[in-house]
């Protein structure tokens, strides 16, 4: 899930943290391979808004919490 932090006019900041799945090939079932923390810097363009910038970084690397400063 993701929180948008910040809106001014046509841009928006918006912060979060993500789970990535694999399936296992043996046993069919999900493990999860990621979890990260992920910032999005987006564009409005007329009714659609678009990512310019992404941002994201696993949990437990050193910069990990740069990507929430200022977010959340």
């Amino acid at each position: 899930p993701f929180v948008v932090d910040a809106v001014d006019g046509d841009h928006a900041r918006a912060t979060g943290y993500v789970r990535v799945y694999v399936t296992d090939e043996e046993t069919l079932t999900p493990v999860l391979w990621r979890l990260g923390f992920t910032s999005i810097e987006l564009r409005r363009t007329g009714a659609t808004w678009l990512i310019t910038r992404r941002l994201s970084r696993p949990v437990g690397t050193l910069d990990s919490t740069d990507v929430l400063e200022g977010g959340l």
